[in-house]
């Protein structure tokens, strides 16, 4: 005989779960240190979709386009949460530029079948005295 202790809908159960999320969001929260997301040029465009709404945006033409696009440039420069403002005052940091753009074109065939074409277009470039 195996008890399931997730699946059950007894009084319980149920108990058993609130607690478990009680006491996960109690440690998440009671942490002191948070940790940064490291380099921030590493991320895209990253655009939303309207996939599963159950039908096409526009019902008349059944196309949809959507563009999504970044800018980015970094110069700040970090070793663990202190800044090395000297790079700048020097003139020695490394200076990044980040252009993304992406394009998409979609055509609703049903309201379970598309087609879409997607074209990522992007341009990087990165200064350095070294």
């Amino acid at each position: 005989m195996t008890i399931n202790l997730f699946f059950n809908n007894t009084k319980a159960t149920k108990m058993r779960k609130l607690i478990l999320f009680m006491v996960s969001v109690a440690l998440i929260a009671s942490q002191k240190n948070a940790n940064a997301q490291g380099c921030v040029a590493i991320r895209s465009t990253g655009g939303f979709s309207n996939a599963g709404k159950g039908g096409p945006t526009d019902t008349i033409s059944k196309w949809q386009l959507s563009a999504n696009n970044r800018y980015f440039k970094s110069f700040r420069h970090f070793v663990g949460t202190d800044e090395q403002k000297q790079r700048q005052v020097l003139g020695n940091e490394v200076i990044n530029h980040q252009y993304t753009l992406d394009l998409a074109i979609t055509r609703t065939l049903s309201s379970r079948w598309s087609i879409m074409l997607d074209l990522p277009i992007e341009a990087n470039s990165r200064s350095s005295l070294y």
